[in-house]
This record gives C-alpha cells, sequence and structure tokens, in this order.
C-alpha cells in the first residue's frame, strides 16, 4: 500500500509542476501580440536548468511547454469538447503541435537558475541564416 500512496503522491506533485509550466508558458505568451498570420515557423525551445538531460527527457520535460506554444499560435487547431461530469466546455491540449507549419527544435543550457527560452522564427529567415 505504501508503494502505491508514494506513486500516487508522486502523480499528484507531477500534474502539479505541468500545470504550473503551462500556466506560466500562457501568461508569458498572453503578453506577446501575433501582428502576422503564421505561415510556416521554427521554434526552438531551450531548457535552462542546473543539469542537463538527454534527448528523449528533453523533449519529455518541455512537452507541456511545446503544447502551450501552439495552443498559442493556431487557436483554430485546438478541439473543445463538454465535459459529461461538469457540463464545462474544455479543450483538449496536444493537439495543434503536429501542424505541418511548425518545425520544433530542443536545446538546454547549463544555469543556476532554472527556466525555458522560446524563440520563433519565420521559416524562410532560419533556412537562410543556415545557407549564408
Amino acid at each position: 500500500l505504501a508503494g502505491l500512496l508514494a506513486r500516487e503522491f508522486l502523480l499528484t506533485k507531477k500534474a502539479k509542476r505541468h500545470r504550473s509550466q503551462c500556466f506560466w508558458v500562457r501568461s508569458a505568451l498572453i503578453r506577446e501580440k501575433r501582428t502576422e498570420t503564421l505561415i510556416s515557423c521554427v521554434i526552438t525551445l531551450t531548457r535552462i536548468s542546473k543539469r542537463l538531460l538527454d534527448d528523449d527527457n528533453l523533449r519529455g520535460a518541455l512537452k507541456y511547454v511545446r503544447d502551450e506554444v501552439s495552443e498559442w499560435l493556431l487557436p483554430d487547431l485546438v478541439p473543445v469538447y463538454k465535459c459529461k461530469r461538469t457540463g464545462k466546455v474544455k479543450k483538449l491540449k496536444g493537439r495543434a503541435d503536429d501542424d505541418p507549419r511548425i518545425s520544433w527544435r530542443y536545446a538546454q543550457e547549463k544555469s543556476g537558475k532554472f527556466g525555458v527560452r522560446i524563440v520563433i522564427e519565420p521559416a524562410q529567415a532560419n533556412i537562410d541564416r543556415v545557407d549564408s
């Protein structure tokens, strides 16, 4: 029983961390104004932390950040549903990030501080920069 309770505690702790990540990313993005229509872009998510992760864990650590960024960029692609229990309309997260107009890159930096840097660049500008 102790193992089950420990697992439940960890899942609750993880869910709180994910909600917190979504809140802070959404808060930062709301302040940014979208002035142009998305044609095609490259988004680089950089995890800033005391230690580095391997590639698989890096993508997992930034999954909820990716979902929020894609939802902000493509709000029309986020499907909604009506909750049977509460009757409230809710969004289905994680559906807009597979849009072919968005390319994702991941990076990480070592630092004494924790954070995430989000860089959104037009795809054409990024190609030009790589070629020159």
